[in-house]
């Protein structure tokens, strides 16, 4: 026996050649389509290494805890904070878990004659919804720099059902989690310009736990 996948070619080419405020729209209405579809998919039984109950799980092994920076023991205390966030979440469900995509953005997203397609679905994990609205908004304002398209892109999603979280708090942690995600992976690649790369999310994630004001492009 084996395991096979089955995959054809997505035609066109990824919304971030052209990414602007409608397009953003049209990101919102995505992640909510998808948040709708699959929150109709009852399992019998959702695998554990697929939960999204912690804060670190790209790579096969966490290294930030080991890892040694100028930030000392930064990475490990934001582990530990934005867990609380997690498990408070957890406790207090606001929905049953279903289907995330887990990077949804205009990487993700095909655009072939004003049809979207979401690929790359090979970060699915069970949680929440303000869990991948979380990545989607984190991803966003790293890249674009641009807090009006956070904007647009939660008129999208309630074009088709309400944003799924006003606490700004668990927003902001969950913009962390994607950091420090983002870093440990980076430390299991290990490609060209690590250094760099771990500091600019290191940055956002020590403006975080001191507190400031969401001035980063990501936070």
């Amino acid at each position: 026996p084996r395991f096979c996948s089955v995959m054809s070619w997505v035609p066109g080419r990824t919304l971030r050649d052209t990414f602007d405020h409608p397009s953003a729209v049209q990101i919102g209405a995505l992640l909510a389509t998808l948040h709708e579809h699959a929150s109709t998919y009852d399992p019998r039984l959702i695998p554990g290494r697929v939960i999204a109950d912690r804060v670190v799980y790209f790579g096969d092994t966490s290294l930030l805890n080991s890892y040694e920076s100028t930030y000392g023991s930064m990475f490990v205390e934001a582990i530990d904070r934005v867990q609380a966030h997690l498990d408070a979440l957890w406790r207090s469900p606001p929905h049953p878990p279903h289907l995330l995509h887990g990077d949804l953005g205009p990487h993700n997203v095909m655009t072939w004659r004003s049809l979207l397609t979401p690929i790359d679905f090979q970060d699915l994990q069970f949680g929440f919804d303000v869990q991948d609205a979380g990545i989607t908004v984190a991803d966003l304002r790293r890249q674009y720099h641009d807090e009006t398209m956070i904007d647009s892109v939660i008129a999208g999603y309630e074009t088709v059902r309400p944003w799924p979280s006003h606490d700004h708090e668990l927003e902001r942690a969950l913009g962390a989690a994607r950091s420090l995600n983002v870093i440990n992976l980076g430390l299991n690649l290990r490609r060209p310009g690590l250094p760099e790369f771990i500091d600019r999310h290191a940055a956002l994630v020590a403006s975080w736990m001191a507190g400031l004001p969401p001035k980063s492009p990501l936070i």
